[in-house]
């Protein structure tokens, strides 16, 4: 039998809009060497969108990744931004102890704006 870490994946959801907030509470959980991904935001039209950054703050390191003309991504560590049906996402490919840390959401729309924040332990 193959022994495997677990790590547990926690998404503090917050959703500010103009009618007010919401959080949820999410876990999830990944076996280290797998691919995880780590969704933002829920089937906007890719029309609406203004930004969306990832912050990252990992053992020793802190960077993002963003979509928008003003920001580059500053990472460089094998994680990419999806944008699919279901969402704008984080993909981290091989998930292992090195990607320990904090990742927020920031997502800016017409109409307003969506946070999520994980930490993966």
């Amino acid at each position: 039998m193959m022994n495997s870490k677990t790590f547990t994946v926690i998404i503090l959801l917050s959703i500010f809009m103009a009618r007010g907030h919401t959080k949820d509470f999410r876990e999830l959980m990944f076996v280290e060497g797998t691919d995880a991904t780590l969704l933002c935001d829920t089937k906007l039209n890719w029309d609406e969108f203004i930004f969306v950054v990832w912050n990252i703050r990992t053992q020793g390191k802190t960077c993002y990744y963003g979509l928008s003309k003003m920001l580059e991504n500053t990472c460089n560590d094998g994680k990419k931004l999806l944008n699919s049906t279901e969402g704008i996402s984080l993909y981290i490919p091989k998930i292992s102890m090195k990607d320990e840390g904090s990742y927020s959401c920031d997502l800016s729309y017409k109409g307003g704006s969506y946070g999520v924040n994980v930490s993966v332990i």
